[in-house]
């Protein structure tokens, strides 16, 4: 748990030492699914993906997958929040051409369950995954800490496109409420 922790702790460094961190995002993607360290794993993953999301957006299209089984694991919801925080962080560095794609595929992630529970005519019981509240906590934290690298010279379009998947949430989660 503590060296799990550890590694976590050590993102400055790895962020200096990107050879590292491709063995490193496979122990702590191993770890997670396991009881006892899964949490200290989502921690150690969030603060690598916040200091190191320079070197990550090649890493997204698998972070995807694992935050697809991330309700399997032994982890709190606070802590998939966290997971979920760095990976909008690494979006927002991505290349423009398939920010939107990640960004609309990560926020649909959370709007899924909210359908069903919609559809299905569920109930809602407060902290569960049946409270719509859980869902739409996930969704303000992806884009509370969606921010996107723009560079002098490249078109607003980048933003616009980002914002429209943003808006375009938030307006969907509204009309189902």
């Amino acid at each position: 748990y503590t060296s799990v922790l550890l590694l976590g702790e050590l993102c400055e460094w790895i962020e200096k030492h990107p050879n590292t961190l491709d063995p490193i995002l496979n122990f702590l993607v191993c770890c997670l699914p396991q009881p006892g360290v899964g949490a200290a794993a989502a921690v150690a993953l969030q603060n690598i993906c916040a200091c190191c999301n320079d070197h990550m957006p090649s890493h997204v299209p698998i972070l995807l997958q694992l935050l697809q089984q991330v309700d399997t694991f032994a982890i709190t919801n606070n802590a998939v929040i966290g997971l979920l925080k760095g990976v909008a962080s690494i979006i927002g560095r991505m290349p423009h051409t398939e920010m939107t794609a990640a960004l609309r595929e990560l926020c649909f992630m959370q709007l899924k369950p909210i359908c069903h529970l919609i559809d299905q005519d569920i109930v809602p019981v407060n902290g569960t995954k049946t409270d719509p509240v859980l869902w739409l906590d996930r969704l303000s934290a992806i884009l509370r800490h969606m921010n996107v690298a723009v560079q002098e010279g490249e078109s607003v379009i980048v933003i616009v496109k980002c914002l429209g998947v943003g808006v375009g949430t938030w307006f969907f989660a509204g009309v189902l409420f």
